[in-house]
């Protein structure tokens, strides 16, 4: 009987040891040519990061999950591929949280002597305490202070921290060297790409900036503002030059009516994939199927993509008048772009269980109404030059 329990024992340590040597093996299997960290100050102080990993497979075993370290204060934890939200466990350890994430697909090294090194790109979301890593030393300043890191042990190519300060702010010091800092609208966004660092090597970033809060209170007034103006300024050229536009020449009715159909074959496929994320949202479509469907949208509406933009091109020839058709739809356009990256995360916070059902529907009614006003701009234009087309 001892003997037995003896056996059971050293079997029992012989497993874990091969589990743990698998594991291993796993990992340094793995090679991140890219790790990018993104962290983003919202006007009302809260600090959401998203790091980004470009992994490849260079070993020769089949790899489908890695673990991942994050800070034991992260919170509204999350995973995303180009695709929506993948499997991501946490568990809690003594230097943070544990957070595996399993792949869409598994990743093929070398299989029977071909050299598959297949690559998959993923992010994982979270959100940080204001209260640990952002002061205020004075009224209206700021200074966000963290270490960052990879969370890994593999291999790291190119690592890129990028800091992104609440709209309005203004930028004052950082201690990273060789950094680049630019204002995108009016948020300034600092990135920084050290050399010669190991992927556990953390970064230390401090960053100073002067921001009022009540700048967030004002910023509707702001924008109302600027387009009064653009409305004003673009009236009064229009006035001025009215007289000098010349009476458009030869119209290629084709070319228009091939313009036309694409921007109609464009609506219907912003509402094909509305369908979808619906009938996924609502149980009615299966996670395979889903996939399926989403990859074949994705395909038609790249494809569509080239070919409105050689259109445009040819529209814009035509006239002043076509000219400006095209720049509001291509407004519209980006201000759709904006609407469906926007709500893609609150739909991935409500697939991941973080937002109550009755507060999504009351978002997506919102969501719905925006869409509608942006659909119409576009639906104008398709009336505007189809009209005459026969």
């Amino acid at each position: 009987m001892r003997h037995r329990h003896l056996y059971l024992v050293i079997l029992l340590l012989v497993s874990i040891i091969a589990l743990q040597a698998n594991l291993a093996s796993a990992q340094a299997s793995i090679e991140a040519p890219s790790a990018r960290e993104e962290i983003a100050v919202t006007p009302w102080g809260t600090i959401q990061v998203t790091r980004t990993y470009k992994l490849i497979n260079s070993g020769s075993t089949t790899v489908s999950s890695i673990v991942i370290l994050l800070p034991k204060d992260a919170s509204d934890i999350s995973a995303t591929d180009d695709m929506g939200l993948i499997a991501a466990k946490i568990v809690e350890g003594q230097g943070g949280k544990n957070v595996t994430v399993t792949f869409r697909y598994s990743l093929r090294g070398e299989v029977g002597g071909v050299a598959y090194n297949e690559a998959y790109t993923f992010s994982l979301h979270y959100t940080l305490p204001s209260s640990l890593y952002l002061t205020q030393p004075e009224f209206g300043s700021f200074r966000l202070e963290f270490n960052a890191s990879t969370g890994v042990e593999f291999p790291v190519g190119e690592r890129t921290v990028v800091v992104t300060l609440p709209e309005g702010s203004e930028f004052l010091l950082t201690d990273l060297e060789m950094y680049n800092c630019r204002v995108v609208g009016l948020t300034p966004v600092i990135s920084y790409t050290p050399t010669g660092l190991q992927p556990t090597d953390e970064i230390h970033v401090l960053v100073n900036y002067r921001f009022l809060p009540i700048w967030s209170a004002f910023r509707p007034t702001l924008w109302i503002g600027i387009v009064v103006a653009i409305v004003v300024t673009a009236y009064l050229l229009r006035q001025r030059s009215g007289k000098m536009e010349v009476r458009e020449g030869h119209v290629d009715t084709e070319l228009l009516r091939s313009f036309v159909n694409s921007l109609d074959e464009e609506l219907g496929l912003w509402e094909d994939l509305d369908q979808l994320e619906e009938a996924f949202d609502n149980g009615r479509l299966g996670r395979k199927d889903y996939n399926r469907r989403r990859r074949i949208l994705d395909n038609r509406i790249r494809s569509l993509s080239g070919s409105l933009s050689r259109l445009k091109q040819g529209v814009r020839q035509i006239s002043q008048r076509y000219a400006r058709s095209v720049e509001r739809v291509e407004t519209a356009e980006a201000e759709m772009a904006i609407l469906r990256n926007d709500f893609s995360r609150l739909r991935s916070q409500f697939r991941a269980g973080r937002l109550s059902r009755s507060s999504f529907e009351d978002l997506l009614m919102d969501h719905r109404r925006r869409a509608g006003k942006v659909r119409a701009i576009i639906e104008a234009v398709i009336i505007e030059l189809g009209g005459g087309l026969g």
